[in-house]
C-alpha cells in the first residue's frame, strides 16, 4: 500500500501525472508511479556494463527509482523547505546551461511552482 498522506492528499490519483490512476499496486514504501518503464529503466541503470560506464561504485549499491527511507531522511533534513536559487544564479552566472524540466500534470515538481517561485527574478 502506498503512502497514505498520498492517498489522502492525491484522492487516489498519480502524483507524478494527475491524470492517471494510482491503481497498479507498488511495492509498500514506493510511490504510485511503479510502472513496468520504470522496471526497465532500473534493469538498465543496474546492468555491469553501465555501472562501469557511469562510473558507479560498487558500494554505492543498486539504483532505485524511489526510496522512501532516503526520501524521509531528505525531508527530515529540512532540505525540503530551502531554495536552490542561489546555487542556480551562481551556476547560470558562470556560465552553465541548466535544464528546468517539470511536467505540467505533475504536482510534485511541476512547471507552475517552477516558473514562479525558482524562476522568476533570477539575478545572474
Amino acid at each position: 500500500m502506498w503512502p497514505l498522506w498520498c492517498a489522502d492528499l492525491f484522492l487516489g490519483r498519480d502524483p507524478y501525472d494527475l491524470t492517471q490512476p494510482c491503481d497498479d499496486a507498488p511495492e509498500p514504501d514506493d510511490f504510485c508511479y511503479r510502472s513496468s518503464e520504470d522496471k526497465r529503466i532500473e534493469r538498465y541503470l543496474n546492468r555491469p556494463d553501465i555501472r562501469a560506464l557511469l562510473g558507479v561504485d560498487n558500494a554505492a549499491g543498486n539504483f532505485s527509482m524511489s526510496n522512501m527511507k532516503v526520501n524521509q531522511d531528505f525531508a527530515k533534513s529540512g532540505d525540503l523547505l530551502r531554495t536552490s536559487r542561489a546555487h542556480i544564479e551562481q551556476l547560470l552566472e558562470r556560465g552553465v546551461r541548466v535544464l528546468s524540466y517539470a511536467g505540467t500534470l505533475d504536482y510534485m515538481a511541476n512547471h507552475v511552482s517552477l516558473l514562479h517561485a525558482l524562476l522568476t527574478g533570477l539575478d545572474y
